[in-house]
């Protein structure tokens, strides 16, 4: 994690792989704090590409490691970072990945309300899902106007 500030993005998934490796010489490990950053990271690479494929490439990775994560604070953080996906990326994906990148932000909605109804959010933890929330519905209603 200490290599994302500074983009160093080859030496952060080097480290990641690592976690991984030693995660899995444990016993019953759950990786769920690696997940998060992992997905981090492949947000932030595709926030810094240029390249179309590779954009969505790397949000398609980050957004399939959210999705299977349990619905917690640490999952939905990395979920602000969608509203500037959406700012620098949303034009150059084709339809059908700008329908998959709505249909996940929806998916996500979903899983903030369960999640509130469920008890997984605390008191604690209300600053951080409304920006997921602001960020989301950000999103949603942008492209609902840009229909």
């Amino acid at each position: 994690m200490s290599r994302l500030p500074y983009k160093d993005f080859k030496k952060a998934q080097d480290y990641f792989d690592q976690a991984y490796s030693f995660a899995l010489k444990k016993d019953s490990y759950h990786t769920e704090n690696i997940d998060t950053q992992q997905a981090r990271l492949y947000i932030l690479q595709c926030l810094e590409t240029n390249i179309p494929v590779e954009e969505f490439k790397y949000f398609e990775l980050a957004d399939d490691l959210l999705h299977s994560l349990s619905d917690d604070v640490y999952k939905f953080r990395q979920v602000i970072k969608y509203k500037d996906v959406y700012i620098s990326k949303f034009t150059h994906m084709s339809k059908k990945q700008k329908v998959a990148f709505e249909h996940s932000c929806k998916k996500f909605i979903s899983s903030v309300e369960k999640a509130s109804r469920h008890g997984n959010i605390t008191i604690n933890d209300e600053r951080t899902i409304s920006k997921v929330v602001k960020s989301l519905d950000f999103i949603i209603n942008d492209i609902k106007v840009k229909r």
